[in-house]
């Protein structure tokens, strides 16, 4: 790992150890949520807006993201599954930090699809790598 790399691994790491050792879980849930929502806000959302209204367009640009059989559309729900961490600042390094990060990823999915749909969303984390999962698994509800 490079340098800058390694910095950032570490300073992250330190980062959840110090949240879930001082924070109760609402706040964890909340603060990395946050960071998720303005991950998408910064880096995704030009390309999101292009899909307003248009649920299914936006699932295809999905599927070439995390693979066609990792998205499931159902009548109220669309199910994500990541075979890896997609987060670039943590995809490289193995599965030590909390799963409390994994609620950056569920924040980025509210902000992201609260767009496409142009409503409130619930986003569940239903498992991830971080948590020692095998894969990483959202429910969207809407």
């Amino acid at each position: 790992m490079a340098g800058k790399q390694q910095f950032i691994h570490n300073w992250v790491s330190n980062l959840m150890k110090s949240m879930d050792s001082h924070l109760d879980e609402t706040t964890k849930i909340k603060v990395l949520e946050e960071c998720g929502r303005s991950c998408a806000k910064n880096n995704i959302k030009k390309e999101a807006l292009k899909f307003k209204g248009k649920l299914d367009s936006w699932l295809s640009k999905m599927k070439q993201w995390v693979g066609k059989d990792n998205i499931q559309k159902e009548e109220n729900c669309v199910r994500v599954i990541y075979s890896k961490c997609l987060c670039t600042m943590v995809k490289d390094i193995p599965p030590i930090l909390s799963g409390t990060y994994c609620n950056c990823s569920r924040g980025w999915m509210l902000e992201i699809f609260e767009i496409v749909l142009e409503k409130p969303i619930e986003v569940r984390l239903e498992d991830s790598i971080m948590k020692g999962g095998k894969e990483c698994r959202f429910t969207i509800s809407f």
